[in-house]
This record gives structure tokens, C-alpha cells and sequence, in this order.
């Protein structure tokens, strides 16, 4: 709870050695982005509300090609971004970011390639089959494949779609409908 309001904001790392970084969640889900971008100055960090964030955008597909430089600037309470003739001003979200590299794996060391037609419908096929308020199903990465199971006290089910995995075979549970959302 101490930590609502920023969690609910859209938060910005900006680092000179690794460009930028921005990260979101919803307090279920949590999405994060590399920017590979040159950042001047000192390494900073900011949180901004959803409002500011679908302001910029908003702002930003406006923009002309007089606008390609996009500059950011804070003081630590503020933020003034400036790309061309205007500037948008924000207050800063005044609380820390919840620690979110905990929570989320920001490299990879095996990755699967499939096809993400017949990966969406055999997530939505296990998905009726998980039941309760989790939706959980089972995702196991294992040569060649992704197997699919879901289970609640009525239904089961179970199925696999063809992948590009060479890696260990893992297991891991997945919300449903927070993953098709995404995919």
C-alpha cells in the first residue's frame, strides 16, 4: 500500500553506459522496455503518472521531423521534456520505485521461437480448463516443444505445440489471461 502511487506511475531509468530503461505494472503484471539511446550527464531515475506517460504519446505522434530531438530534463521534482517548439512539464511521482529487477529477469539465457497463433490457442484451450481466480497454466519448455496443462477440480487438459528450444526443460505458471493480453 506505501507504495501505490508509484507503482501505478510509469517509471525511468536513465543511464549513460546502458541508454534507457522504463518499466510498468499494473500491481499484477509488469512490462519493461530497453531503449538503446544515447543519455547524457549523470545516471537518474523518475517515476511519472499513467497520465503524464499518455500525454507524452499523445504529444509525441504529433511531432514533425523539426522534433527528432527529444530532450528530457529534471531536477528531481520536475520533468521537461522538449522536442522541437513545445515542452511538456510533469511533477515527479515523490516515492521509490519498488525494486522491480527482482521481480522481473532482464536477461535471458535460452529463449523458445514458436508459432504465436497456435501458441495463443493452446494458452486459451488450457486457459478454460485452469479455473479459480489465478488462471494458471503450466508452460514446460522442452526440446522442440511447449507443452500446455492446466487443471482445477472438474477439467484437465493438456496438449503441445511445435518450438525452437534447445535449452534445459523448465517449468513455469503462467496467468492465462495476462499472457494472451501480452501476446
Amino acid at each position: 500500500e506505501a507504495h501505490r502511487a508509484a507503482i501505478c506511475g510509469v517509471h525511468f531509468e536513465l543511464n549513460p553506459e546502458k541508454g534507457i530503461e522504463v518499466v510498468a505494472t499494473d500491481g499484477r503484471s509488469l512490462s519493461h522496455v530497453s531503449l538503446n539511446r544515447e543519455v547524457e550527464g549523470v545516471a537518474k531515475e523518475m517515476t511519472v503518472s499513467n497520465a503524464v506517460v499518455k500525454e507524452l504519446t499523445r504529444v509525441l505522434a504529433k511531432r514533425t521531423e523539426d522534433d527528432e530531438q527529444l530532450l528530457v530534463k529534471t531536477d528531481g521534482k520536475i520533468m521537461v521534456v522538449t522536442a522541437g517548439l513545445w515542452n511538456l512539464t510533469a511533477k515527479l511521482i515523490d516515492m521509490k520505485y519498488p525494486v522491480w529487477r527482482s521481480i522481473a529477469g532482464v536477461s535471458f539465457d535460452e529463449v523458445a521461437t514458436f508459432d504465436r497463433v497456435a501458441f495463443l490457442g493452446e494458452l486459451r484451450r488450457a486457459g478454460v480448463a485452469s479455473g479459480g481466480e489465478d488462471n494458471a497454466v503450466k508452460l514446460t519448455f522442452q526440446q522442440d516443444c511447449v507443452a500446455f496443462s492446466a487443471k482445477d477440480e472438474f477439467l484437465s487438459a493438456e496438449s503441445s505445440i511445435a518450438a525452437k528450444y534447445s535449452g534445459e526443460k523448465v517449468s513455469l505458471n503462467f496467468n492465462s489471461l495476462l499472457l494472451s493480453r501480452v501476446l
